[in-house]
């Protein structure tokens, strides 16, 4: 498990925290704007030393807005014979999050993508949903992979 003190993974994880959330929203609760989960995060790491990359988290979820339908095209590729619509809200959240961040947008290394979606998992208790995960984004890595060095190293 990784330490609560890296400041990228902390970001990592109020990202799922947020994106979560938005599952249960249609179901009456009550949802957090980014602006207010950062403002409770600030009030914690003041009080308690913890540090997070207030820029990785904004980058993160800036740049999901309004791509779940064309992440999940992936996740509905590479994932045969589930789709997106049948996996789990954590594991789904969090694939989303590891394709953006590792093989779309290109913020972090895809293999650095990848070993977070499954420490990710861990941290919220989800470790049955490590393999399937893992696999998922195997999957896609390796189709980068066989992309030919001139191309681009993004998703098409």
């Amino acid at each position: 498990m990784r330490s609560f003190s890296d400041p990228r993974h902390l970001s990592r994880i109020l990202c799922v925290m947020f994106l979560y959330q938005t599952f249960y929203v249609d179901c009456g609760y009550n949802e957090f704007t980014f602006s207010e989960i950062l403002q409770i995060l600030e009030k914690s790491s003041s009080t308690q030393n913890i540090s997070y990359s207030k820029k990785l988290a904004e980058k993160i979820l800036n740049g999901l807005k309004d791509q779940n339908d064309r992440l999940d095209v992936y996740i509905d590729t590479y994932s045969s014979p589930v789709k997106s619509k049948d996996l789990d809200p954590l594991s789904l959240v969090v694939l989303r999050l590891a394709i953006y961040e590792g093989f779309d947008a290109c913020i972090t290394p895809p293999k650095v993508a990848v070993d977070e979606a499954i420490e990710l998992l861990r941290d919220f208790g989800a470790d049955i949903y490590t393999k399937k995960v893992a696999g998922i984004l195997g999957k896609i890595y390796e189709k980068l992979q066989s992309v030919s060095k001139n191309d681009s190293n993004k998703l098409e």
